[in-house]
């Protein structure tokens, strides 16, 4: 894929399943979306490591507004703790991860073939992207954003 066609299939991506038109640092897009094994391939290419570092914090601080809004002002703590144990799994992200992405098989950028596509794969991604989303658009856009693709129990 060329990276004209990368940046195509980025923008797709943010629009249909985001609702992000125009990012205003659409390369923090491209970062989140490009496997760690490919930086070491090509010169100047920057991986998803940092940014889902951050996009984990993301998703967790997001986890624990919507359980205090789950439970307040009734609910307790040892309730909000119950069900934040249970979002935070990394199992639960994991399964969550991949349907993500469903539809848009080429959309994280892989140069290596030999790269398992599997569920921490997408995870990891899942991570940066949203790492991404909080630099690019702010809390409040990544936080609803967690809401409805990754806490609903409908999921």
């Amino acid at each position: 894929m060329t990276g004209e066609e990368q940046e195509k299939e980025i923008r797709k991506f943010l629009h249909v399943k985001l609702k992000i038109d125009n990012p205003d640092k659409f390369q923090l897009y491209v970062e989140a979306l490009t496997h760690s094994v490919d930086s070491n391939k090509e010169p100047g290419l920057r991986n998803n490591g940092r940014l889902a570092y951050l996009g984990d914090f993301v998703i967790n601080f997001s986890i624990g507004h919507y359980c205090f809004d789950k439970y307040y002002p009734e609910g307790d703590k040892g309730d909000m703790t119950i069900l934040s144990n249970e979002l935070r799994s990394d199992v639960i992200l994991s399964q969550r991860a991949e349907p993500f992405f469903t539809g848009h098989p080429n959309i994280i950028f892989v140069a290596d073939s030999k790269t398992e596509r599997n569920t921490t794969f997408y995870a990891k991604a899942l991570e940066a992207l949203f790492g991404a989303i909080y630099l690019d658009q702010g809390f409040e856009k990544a936080r609803a954003l967690a809401e409805e693709h990754l806490l609903q129990s409908d999921q």
